[in-house]
């Protein structure tokens, strides 16, 4: 899938652009709100750790 994107991407090698268009073809799977909002508080919890 990263090849099929980045074929579609303009730019340099070094600062590719990807069209809006382009982006909204594409079906990305994301867990469901509930489950994002337990990882969030999760990933706070271990980042209060380390600061």
């Amino acid at each position: 899938v990263q090849s099929v994107i980045e074929d579609q991407a303009s730019g340099s090698t070094k600062q590719k652009e990807l069209a809006q268009e382009t982006v909204k073809r594409y079906l990305i799977p994301v867990p469901p709100l509930a489950e994002q909002r337990r990882i969030a508080e999760r990933l706070n919890l271990i980042l209060a750790n380390i600061n």
